[in-house]
């Protein structure tokens, strides 16, 4: 397997991650996903085994109530600490820079919209 099939790999299962993350954080269930995908099609993006498309990405971004941006480098930062877990390393420093920066950002929105003040 080449690098890039297995950092698109590492990319959807990361997505689940932060999918489901955020989801539980936001006290949704899959069902409330309900006008964007099928619970299984939620499921399925959860293991890692579909990947969203962008529309799709858009519309789960809005019903968590974070910009896609975040949602993305949320995603980048955990396939960044999966890939650095299993020794592999991300070959752009400058890629890893943004993803910290945006990482940073996004920490500071979720927070925002989490906050019951």
């Amino acid at each position: 397997m080449c690098f890039f099939e297995r950092l698109m790999m590492d990319v959807d299962l990361a997505f689940g991650r932060v999918l489901k993350r955020l989801r539980t954080t936001k006290d949704l269930g899959q069902g409330d996903f309900e006008e964007i995908a099928t619970d299984r099609h939620i499921r399925n993006l959860e293991k890692g085994e579909k990947s969203p498309t962008l529309r799709m990405l858009w519309k789960l971004a809005d019903r968590l109530q974070v910009s896609p941006l975040t949602l993305l480098a949320l995603v980048a930062a955990e396939t960044r600490e999966q890939s650095e877990r299993e020794g592999n390393a991300l070959p752009h420093e400058g890629g890893r820079r943004l993803a910290q920066t945006l990482l940073n950002d996004a920490a500071i929105e979720v927070e925002s919209t989490t906050d019951p003040s």
